[in-house]
């Protein structure tokens, strides 16, 4: 009996401890000029535009874009696919044109145009002495 009991307090410690783990912390509400001044890993929310021509890569289901607001800029990974769901954006073609940028957001709304004003939810990230914005979430601002 002793040995049932000591494991059932096991599991119930081991459920608590991982229970606490969860963060739900909500995201910081920012600025892209204020981006680069967090830690990295920083869980954020901003607000801007998803910007073609000036910069744009693609490899592995993701695409850096820049993404920037009131003349301050940084680069943005965007999940991407050739039919994207949720939160993603579609590959564009080879020779894309500056109307090219597809984007769904977490509604399942497809937004288009050169210019895509967005409200963006993800970390902060870090590489190379420069910052990026790692998107998880794209909604209407």
């Amino acid at each position: 009996m002793k040995k049932m009991y000591f494991f059932l307090l096991m599991i119930a410690g081991l459920t608590a401890v991982l229970a606490a783990c969860g963060d739900d912390t909500p995201p910081q509400v920012t600025t892209v000029a204020e981006l680069c001044d967090l830690p990295a890993k920083t869980l954020v929310q901003v607000e801007g535009n998803l910007n073609l021509p000036s910069f744009l890569t693609c490899q592995e289901g993701e695409c850096t874009i820049n993404f920037g607001k009131d003349g301050n800029g940084v680069l943005a990974k965007v999940r991407a696919r050739d039919e994207p769901s949720e939160n993603m954006m579609q590959y564009p073609p080879e020779q894309y044109t500056l109307d090219d940028l597809t984007v769904v957001l977490d509604d399942g709304t497809r937004v288009a145009g050169r210019n895509t004003a967005v409200l963006a939810t993800g970390r902060v990230g870090s590489s190379g002495g420069s910052c990026h914005l790692d998107i998880q979430t794209i909604q209407q601002p």
